[in-house]
């Protein structure tokens, strides 16, 4: 059986390569393109800046509600999640993005964007020692939503009151090695770590666990002694 020959019906819009693309698609979309690396490309020097549509337009609270459920829909189809996931692996960003964070994710403006982008809140444990600083140290310590990055790590509370002073709260389950939650911690993780990875900025560091939170008057006894040594 003889093979039928597909003439070219146009070209890519970056690099001009002659493309075969069905007249459906052409009718739909202005611009054709190899594959996915010339698309981008495309988008990159075109639609950049004020070029873009979208510039300087912002969507509204409700609107993003609307399109941040829209999107979760979308992907609960897994033919869509599959496809989603294959367009990925073709074009080679999946191993782009893991080779880009790997040479990034250190950095400290990379840590402030990803921490401001996760919108971290402070946990129940972080909320009651923000109750007692609020309540015995106003004005003194602030809670750390990732402003302030020290050595790659993010510290808790920090003193806004001139004091090269910050204040970790530890909890039992994620930094201690105990019989029940048995597991290995990375140096930074330890208590010892954490204070020597701050000295070596110049800032002291206080650290307070959560079971010692009941005890609230020991606990605002441990952090005047430590404002009052700094």
């Amino acid at each position: 059986m003889d093979s039928i020959t597909v003439l070219p019906n146009c070209v890519c819009s970056f690099c001009g390569q002659s493309l075969y693309r069905f007249p459906r698609d052409l009718r739909r979309n202005k611009r054709a393109f190899c594959n996915r690396r010339c698309k981008d490309a495309w988008q990159k020097v075109n639609l950049s800046g004020c070029a873009n549509p979208h510039y300087g337009k912002h969507h509204s609270v409700m609107q993003r509600k609307q399109i941040g459920l829209a999107t979760i829909e979308h992907f609960k189809n897994p033919e869509i999640r599959h496809k989603h996931r294959q367009g990925l692996l073709r074009s080679g960003a999946k191993e782009h993005a893991s080779k880009w964070m790997r040479q990034h994710r250190y950095e400290e403006w990379f840590i402030k964007k990803t921490i401001q982008g996760l919108r971290i809140k402070p946990n129940k444990v972080e909320r009651k020692l923000m109750h007692i600083l609020n309540c015995y140290f106003p004005k003194e310590w602030e809670y750390n939503t990732g402003k302030v990055v020290l050595n790659g790590l993010i510290p808790d509370f920090t003193n806004i009151n001139g004091r090269k002073a910050v204040i970790e709260v530890f909890g039992s389950y994620w930094h201690s090695e105990n019989k029940k939650h048995y597991r290995k911690l990375s140096w930074h993780q330890t208590e010892l770590g954490r204070m020597m990875a701050y000295n070596a900025l110049g800032f002291k560091c206080l650290v307070i666990w959560d079971y010692n939170l009941a005890n609230e008057k020991a606990i605002v006894s441990k952090v005047n002694q430590f404002t009052e040594g700094g």
